[in-house]
């Protein structure tokens, strides 16, 4: 019986430095991801813009064009998000709830800007809207009950 605490305070401690190993990987992969992804973006900013404004007939292109730039906007902002989540846990072991529902609601939000509004059924419309509710409201409750009130 005395054996047992030394052999699982061992265990407990292998296990937290493969925590640590794996947060950290996990860590360096979403930086390299979020570098490659501003430069793509910038890439296909530059190499695209002056072509893509150049044959834009009327405001259905416009805001196409539009459409696909916040979105790939977006996309980074969700990666930073949930650079600051792995952050947050590496340093307190925990995982920060309001940017987790905060990174779905950027998601849904870039969903629902991509969405072709005239082609789209109405309960997909109407879900949508639900889930960003549900989400916005949560987010609301949570800040809400995080300053005490």
């Amino acid at each position: 019986m005395t054996h047992v605490a030394p052999a699982l305070r061992r265990f407990n401690r292998v296990l937290g430095v493969i925590e640590h190993i794996v947060v950290i990987t996990m860590i360096v992969l979403l930086v390299a991801v979020l570098v490659l992804a501003v430069w793509e973006l910038w890439g296909l900013f530059v190499s695209r813009a002056g072509e893509k404004m150049g044959s834009v007939a009327d405001a259905a292109d416009f805001q196409d064009i539009l459409q696909n730039a916040f979105g790939g906007v977006l996309v980074v902002f969700v990666g930073l998000e949930l650079l600051e989540t792995m952050r947050a846990y590496f340093a307190d072991h925990h995982v920060r709830v309001e940017v987790i529902i905060f990174v779905a609601i950027i998601a849904t939000g870039r969903h629902i800007i991509g969405l072709d509004v005239h082609h789209t059924e109405p309960t997909t419309l109407i879900g949508l809207s639900a889930l960003m509710l549900a989400l916005s409201g949560s987010y609301f409750l949570l800040k809400k009950s995080t300053k005490g009130g």
